[in-house]
């Protein structure tokens, strides 16, 4: 089984600011799937992965705030 966790980050341009602005991909695949199926499974919701990755994106970015307090 794969190990590593795939990321890819990409550079995109705002069509009306100019901004750039940084777009990531997850690849949710060996043990990470893995992991996600669990956590959707013991969520009690039929949940998809975005919806995953985004509650725990959310709760670990509270965490990590609270630590740097």
């Amino acid at each position: 089984m794969d190990n590593k966790m795939r990321i890819v980050a990409e550079e995109f341009e705002n069509t009306t600011t100019g901004e750039k602005v940084t777009g990531v991909t997850v690849m949710i695949d060996g043990k990470l799937r893995q992991v996600f199926d669990i956590m959707i499974a013991k969520s009690g919701y039929n949940k998809s992965y975005l919806e995953m990755l985004q509650e725990v994106l959310v709760l670990g970015i509270d965490e990590y705030i609270k630590k740097l307090k």
